[in-house]
């Protein structure tokens, strides 16, 4: 039991390492064969191209999930969510 309760906490622990959140505008969105690529514009002035299988809206902010690509050139996005300030 202590050996299974081990490998459960191992597994999960491990996936959460690698996922990031972060909030940014979302720009240039662009249809591919599985789904889209935009970039992703963050308030330390910093741009990074990402994928989601989610259409984002263009020019609109968004709280993302997800993880980098193993050499940090792909975002790949899990969770989307359209933040709206009124």
């Amino acid at each position: 039991m202590v050996l299974l309760f081990s490998l459960i906490w191992v597994s999960v622990n491990g996936e959460e390492e690698n996922e990031e959140n972060t909030e940014g505008i979302v720009h240039d969105v662009r249809k591919t064969e599985n789904g889209f690529v935009f970039l992703m514009d963050f308030s330390d002035g910093t741009t990074q191209k990402c994928f989601s299988r989610e259409k984002p809206k263009n020019m609109s902010v968004y709280r993302v999930n997800g993880e980098y690509s193993e050499d940090g050139s792909m975002f790949f996005v899990k969770n989307m969510i359209l933040i709206e300030y009124t």
